[in-house]
């Protein structure tokens, strides 16, 4: 087990970046029950094992104020890009300090629906840098 309750709640999505830190999808909005008392977000939590003994001695918030996210992948160019329900974001860290501080949408699906498993989900990059991603399942 690399990480558990109460680290991360509910992970769903992980990528792996080129520190071989460990970024993870915390899911917090899926279908949520009422009386939920969790965090009111989705975020993307980082988990940093120093020493590499396969646990984290590290953990911090990369991107909090997240709704229905699904998947994180990291571009070439090193960006880590997140699909949700109806879009893909794109963050960037223009510090380096491990949490985002730049965020754009790239891609928006206008709809009326809103179950989540017809959003849009999947996400990978090609070898030359090409976005894939899927909808609905």
């Amino acid at each position: 087990m690399f990480a558990l309750e109460p680290e991360i709640v509910t992970p769903i999505g992980l990528a792996v970046d080129a520190q071989n830190r460990v970024l993870v999808i915390e899911s917090n909005t899926h279908e949520v029950k009422a009386g939920y008392l969790g965090h009111p977000h989705d975020r993307i939590k980082v988990f940093e094992d120093r020493d590499n003994d396969g646990k984290p001695e590290k953990s911090w918030v990369f991107a909090d104020g997240l709704r229905q996210v699904m998947n994180l992948a990291f571009a070439p160019q090193k960006d880590l890009y997140a699909t949700y329900r109806a879009g893909v974001f794109r963050f960037g860290d223009m510090d380096n300090d491990g949490v985002s501080d730049a965020r754009s949408e790239i891609v928006n699906l206008e709809t009326e629906e809103r179950y989540p498993h017809n959003g849009i989900d999947g996400l990978a990059f090609s070898p030359d840098g090409w976005l894939y991603f899927g909808l609905g399942e």
